[in-house]
């Protein structure tokens, strides 16, 4: 039995010979179609609330994840941190900061103060606080709130002439901010926002900050060079197998990727393992990625196309992968970012729509998100995959 599945309950079978997560070819017969037996089989590309097919719910390749979350106002997505409490603070690129205190159920907008546009957040365990940054090409300014949705004015942050957007990571001890700065990049770590320490970083293009482990990764964008710090003091250069521009962290190990499903894996930013995303290109639009992670697991979001089909891959590991299907797909040419595997996210994109996971262990559908034909070059005539979902 795969791990992914492990502690579910066993398919329960008819006498018929089918169980609950069977395929049958039958002809297209509507959204659902009852047997004689009383088993009910669900078309594949529908989805049904999973609160009425409780024992389909449990089938992993039956899970659909995504509630529709309360939000009128159109968002361009940058970063978000959260408390593991349900507090939420998304920013924007504007000078207002995205809140939620319901994990992602309703979002309000919340004006810090800052004066610039806000594009850095983490949320430091150790202080209690979340801690923005905002900058312009002159300047850069932190700010701290122990809710998220009011704020006292922090440290200065990485100072130099400002060409990129600031960035931030957080281990549970500190917080580190980086922006590109002319021909480097600049930084500060702080613990609780009201003071920073400058730090040197010699990246040459704008970087990308990531933290797991305890341990902080900046990536540089169009360069194979990298570094890593175990204390947010000393960076220690390493090269990437590959120019990657994203990073998580799953399990002990790193894994690095672009927008192919080739990637690698490392523990020790020296010892590479080559691997490859184990997903159908055309179902699920490999062709552009974000990737994020908690601490349970690393979540892939995928790119919409007009021939893809909404969902995301996770991995406990980085190395083994399962689909979990959505019920809403991102915009055109977008990818879902999820984070904390309880709020869904438009990454870099001004649209609404917004999703909410309320535990991702559980089901909010069933079903599957791509229709299946017996013959894809006649749909007309095709036999339709229908699933038993009860």
């Amino acid at each position: 039995m795969s791990v992914y599945n492990a502690g579910l309950p066993q398919a329960t079978a008819t006498s018929g010979g089918s169980s609950i997560g069977d395929m049958s070819w039958l002809p297209e017969s509507g959204d659902t179609v009852v047997k004689a037996d009383g088993s009910v089989w669900l078309r594949s590309g529908s989805f049904l609330p999973a609160s009425a097919y409780p024992a389909a719910a449990q089938l992993e390749h039956l899970k659909v994840s995504g509630l529709l979350a309360s939000n009128s106002a159109n968002i361009t997505v940058i970063q978000a941190a959260d408390n593991g409490a349900g507090s939420v603070v998304v920013t924007t690129g504007s000078t207002s900061v995205l809140v939620s205190t319901d994990w992602g159920a309703s979002y309000s907008l919340v004006n810090p103060g800052l004066g610039l546009p806000v594009h850095a957040v983490a949320w430091v365990a150790a202080s209690g606080r979340f801690i923005i940054a905002g900058n312009d090409g002159a300047t850069s300014r932190l700010a701290w709130s122990t809710t998220g949705t009011s704020y006292t004015a922090g440290a200065n942050g990485p100072s130099g002439t400002l060409s990129g957007q600031i960035r931030a990571a957080a281990t549970a001890n500190q917080a580190l901010f980086v922006v590109q700065n002319g021909s480097t990049a600049t930084a500060v770590t702080t613990v609780d926002g009201a003071t920073a320490t400058p730090r040197a970083i010699s990246i040459g293009a704008q970087p990308a900050v990531y933290a797991g482990g305890n341990t902080f990764v900046i990536l540089q964008s169009g360069s194979p060079g990298a570094y890593w710090s175990a204390d947010g003091v000393t960076f220690n250069s390493f090269t990437l197998p590959a120019t990657y521009g994203q990073a998580a962290w799953a399990a002990g190990s790193w894994m690095f990727m672009t927008n192919t499903p080739a990637y690698h894996t490392t523990s020790d930013f020296s010892g590479w393992k080559a691997r490859t995303l184990p997903f159908n290109a055309t179902l699920i639009g490999q062709t552009f990625f974000r990737l994020s992670h908690d601490a349970s697991r690393a979540y892939l979001g995928f790119a919409s196309s007009y021939g893809a089909f909404p969902a995301l891959a996770w991995s406990n590991d980085g190395i083994n992968w399962r689909l979990r299907w959505l019920s809403v797909k991102p915009a055109i040419s977008q990818a879902w970012y999820c984070h904390a595997g309880r709020y869904v996210l438009p990454h870099n994109y001004a649209v609404s729509t917004i999703l909410r996971i309320p535990d991702f262990n559980q089901a909010d559908y069933v079903g599957v998100a791509a229709p299946v034909y017996d013959d894809y070059s006649n749909l007309a005539t095709s036999a339709v995959g229908y699933l038993r979902v009860k």
